[in-house]
């Protein structure tokens, strides 16, 4: 029996026996402590998992179309082919999260941590390897290094941001061209 409590209160939120191929739908799973747990093939959609605690757990294949997964610790989480289609990660630790054929379509990625995140195969989301720097880029941002920032704040300050991290000055043209054909793609 595993039993999901509210971090705050201790209040009882959800009792099962298991998490694979479950359907959450209706649980409020804000502040839920998930580590290491198996969701996969979960209905998760539009479930509220604000503060929660998911690291190790397996969401692969699951649905999370909606959710709210702000603040959310998911680093080393499986999310292989998961759907997070409109998802709010916002501030979601997804360092070393392996997001293989993951659909990150309109999700929100403000200032979430991605590095060490397997990307390979991810929709809504390009990756691109330049001569210095890995380039993560989503419609809501663009991380080249330890930089986060929308695309109209990196068109306006590239050139500024690179000679900061001692780039030469072709791979600050090419940052720059590279940066061009990323708006093209997020261009409706």
């Amino acid at each position: 029996m595993i039993i999901i409590r509210n971090r705050l209160t201790d209040q009882v939120l959800l009792e099962i026996d298991s998490l694979v191929r479950a359907d959450l739908s209706k649980a409020n799973l804000s502040r839920a402590n998930l580590v290491g747990k198996n969701l996969s093939g979960s209905y998760i959609r539009g479930v509220n998992l604000t503060d929660a605690d998911l690291e190790h757990a397996d969401l692969s294949y699951a649905d999370l179309i909606g959710a709210n997964l702000t603040n959310v610790s998911l680093r080393g989480v499986n999310l292989t082919d998961a759907d997070l289609e409109h998802a709010n990660l916002t501030r979601a630790d997804l360092r070393n999260a392996d997001l293989r054929g993951a659909d990150l379509t309109y999700a929100d990625l403000r200032n979430a941590d991605l590095q060490g995140a397997d990307l390979r195969n991810t929709f809504g989301i390009y990756t691109i390897q330049l001569e210095r720097d890995l380039i993560i880029a989503h419609a809501s941002q663009i991380q080249i290094g330890c930089e986060k920032h929308s695309i109209v704040y990196w068109l306006e300050y590239y050139k500024e941001i690179g000679e900061k991290h001692r780039y030469t000055d072709k791979q600050i043209e090419i940052y720059g061209k590279t940066l061009e054909l990323i708006k093209l793609l997020f261009t409706e």
